[in-house]
């Protein structure tokens, strides 16, 4: 695996969120979608327009289908992300610098997502903070758990 960042997206019938989630994460070194086969709107058209590569594979679950995304990365650090997710530019650059840096690094990141639900941020309870790991190296790391919550440690 070449130094740098993929990003690793899985989406079916994310036409309306897509675009948004990949234009936030063109700063990557490579972008990889896997789309559902069932998909039946535009999904796939929008993810070739920004993604590197783009792969159509039948749904086998949201483990499977995240593991084969991870699969087809090619860089060594990959950044998960869901389509109904935005990147922002201060994480963004957070990530290249991090990546970036010579000294050394632990096998992964955890990244706080904050929830945005019935029209507004939630930064309480036990919805924040919520701690995910999304930036990893892909050789170091193995999916655990049942779908569709599975996760990466």
């Amino acid at each position: 695996m070449s130094p740098g960042v993929s990003v690793c997206v899985i989406a079916c019938d994310e036409e309306e969120r897509l675009a948004s989630c990949l234009e936030a994460v063109t700063w990557a070194d490579e972008i990889v979608v896997v789309v559902d086969a069932k998909s039946s709107d535009g999904t796939e058209q929008v993810a070739r327009k920004y993604a590197s590569r783009v792969e159509q594979q039948v749904y086998l679950g949201d483990i499977e289908q995240k593991r084969r995304c991870v699969e087809l990365a090619s860089h060594e650090w990959v950044l998960l992300v869901d389509p109904d997710e935005i990147v922002t530019p201060r994480l963004g650059a957070s990530i290249r610098r991090v990546v970036a840096s010579a000294e050394e690094k632990p096998n992964g990141f955890l990244l706080n997502r904050i929830t945005y639900h019935l029209g507004r941020w939630i930064r309480h309870g036990d919805f924040y903070p919520d701690w995910k790991l999304r930036l990893f190296r892909p050789g170091r790391a193995s999916w655990v758990g049942r779908n569709p919550h599975g996760r990466v440690e």
